[in-house]
């Protein structure tokens, strides 16, 4: 039985938390692919701070991204922390997903899946969160739980229509220039190694790791 006290308690925390926007997956919606024991996805979505070049720029400035990056990790982490206390506290299961390996370039759940179930946005061209308002430069944090608020609404379609600026401002050429839909896989978007390959030989990793945000530079969404 759904316990709307608790829900009411989880909507009210979420929305005092100091993200952009917040959704709720359902991941029943997977099927067999979903979680085991987890029944919905909380997605947290920070944007970058707009000392980074604006949308559709061909300026890009690493240390810059970098620097808006940690601060809006920053943001997610506070808030996972907070999120993850309430959830305990009522007993409810839940689990942080956290981003991918730096090997594998592989994680045990996309955040992006979550994000799209939850209404969030969809995935570009440059295999990134795209949403509206802020296109592709923000940050995803998800907590997987047991239950909890009501699903929103899925994105079921690319919005990037026929653009491919962020195909074109690839160095390394590794963006396939596919359209993303709901179930496909990642290859079909970018060659993940490609892309780790060129950032690892051209960009310093500024303490963290490699990052390469031309795509997201030139994507026009969010301006």
């Amino acid at each position: 039985m759904v316990d709307m006290r608790e829900n009411d308690e989880i909507t009210a925390l979420l929305d005092g938390l100091p993200v952009e926007r917040w959704g709720t997956a359902d991941l029943g919606r997977l099927g067999g692919c979903a979680p085991h024991g987890y029944g919905v996805a909380l997605v947290l979505i920070a944007a970058l701070s707009p000392s980074v070049p604006p949308p559709g720029s061909t300026r890009y400035e690493e240390a810059a991204y970098h620097a808006a990056e940690t601060a809006a990790a920053k943001v997610l982490n506070d808030s996972v922390a907070a999120l993850v206390g309430l959830l305990d506290g009522l007993g409810i299961e839940n689990f942080r997903v956290h981003g991918q390996d730096e090997v594998t370039l592989s994680a045990c759940f996309q955040q992006k899946t979550a994000a799209t179930l939850a209404g969030l946005g969809w995935t570009g061209r440059n295999s990134m969160l795209v949403c509206d308002g802020f296109g592709p430069r923000v940050e995803i944090a998800t907590v997987l739980a047991a239950h909890g608020p009501a699903g929103g609404e899925p994105v079921t379609e690319s919005l990037c229509g026929s653009c491919d600026l962020c195909v074109e401002a690839c160095p390394a050429g590794a963006l396939k220039g596919g359209t993303w839909r709901p179930g496909i896989g990642r290859d079909a978007l970018i060659d993940a190694f490609a892309c780790d390959r060129w950032r690892r030989s051209h960009i310093p990793s500024l303490g963290r790791k490699h990052s390469c945000w031309l795509c997201a530079a030139a994507c026009p969404v969010g301006g």
